[in-house]
């Protein structure tokens, strides 16, 4: 609450603005500061109040007994609590503006390094658990948003090869919402490569809408069979290595990976910097996308915005 607050206070619409790359420490030590400020204004909402009362019924008697006056009493008891409250607020002011004041100072020398650091920063604040420093994890609920954060921080080049199955991904929301945002990238200035990797012939039929639908808006689709892919020993050991046929290879810097159980169905999704899995990464991309150069789809047609 105290962040979400510091950043609407500050024209802000989210931590990404001062997004960086941050340590599992560091995003400990923000989070154990963040909680600490929470904890120490609960207890301001219940011990102090109580202390105020007790002080002011105190002098409330004590003046009643000295002069024998009920009504002075408590007129002087009153007095007293509206003193304490105007000074503790004044008090809370102070430190709640110091307390603003050092937390941006904190986040805003912190300087934007890329796309990635900027995702790290967001998953890490909300408390994904998998969340490190060159990785970040979600689990299947999580996956298409996870799938858009990424896709819309591609500044170059998204290339892909896909091996989920179609009414797992694009037979879904995939096919509205991907395209929208996938779109929105080729219009400024991305290019997005798709191989789709399927076990047969009969498979493939059930992508060919989609795969015409994504080459319309002018990304490059082609095809290839997992058999003929994986018959490549070096794409083979790849894959072994990544453990994914779902794999995206950002701006040649950064990996997406989507991970599915025997039946094919998505179960989890990654994106990391880790720099041997992107030299695995780029290998197989590589080589799906050579032979996928033999089975091009192709319905291009002019995008507008």
């Amino acid at each position: 609450m105290i962040l979400q607050t510091v950043f609407a206070e500050d024209g802000y619409e989210n931590s990404a603005q001062y997004a960086n790359i941050l340590g599992d420490k560091q995003i400990v030590r923000l989070r154990r500061f963040l909680m600490s400020l929470e904890l120490k204004q609960s207890l301001s909402q219940w011990i102090l109040p109580s202390l105020e009362i007790t002080g002011t019924v105190i002098i409330g008697v004590v003046v009643y007994l000295l002069n024998g006056d009920s009504t002075l009493g408590l007129l002087v008891g009153f007095v007293s609590l509206c003193s304490i409250e105007l000074l503790k607020t004044r008090l809370e002011i102070s430190k709640i503006a110091k307390q603003y004041h050092s937390l941006v100072s904190w986040l805003q020398a912190i300087e934007p390094v890329d796309e990635f650091s900027e995702l790290a920063l967001i998953y890490g604040l909300k408390g994904f658990e998998n969340s490190q420093r060159n990785t970040i994890s979600v689990q299947k609920d999580d996956i298409l948003t996870f799938w858009k954060n990424c896709m819309s921080r591609t500044q170059h080049n998204w290339q892909v090869i896909s091996y989920s199955r179609h009414d797992e991904t694009w037979a879904l929301g995939w096919m509205k919402y991907g395209n929208a945002i996938q779109k929105e990238r080729l219009l400024s200035g991305c290019n997005i490569t798709r191989v789709f990797v399927v076990d047969s012939l009969e498979e493939k039929k059930e992508f060919e809408l989609t795969m015409k639908e994504q080459s319309k808006i002018n990304i490059d689709i082609s095809w290839v069979l997992k058999e003929k892919l994986l018959e490549n020993k070096i794409a083979r050991e790849a894959f072994e290595f990544i453990k994914s046929l779902d794999v995206a290879v950002i701006d040649n810097t950064w990996v997406y990976m989507t991970y599915c159980d025997a039946n094919r169905r998505l179960t989890s999704a990654s994106a990391t910097k880790d720099k041997e899995i992107l030299k695995r990464a780029k290998v197989i991309v590589d080589e799906a996308i050579e032979m996928g150069n033999k089975n091009k789809v192709q319905e291009t047609i002019a995008l507008s915005a």
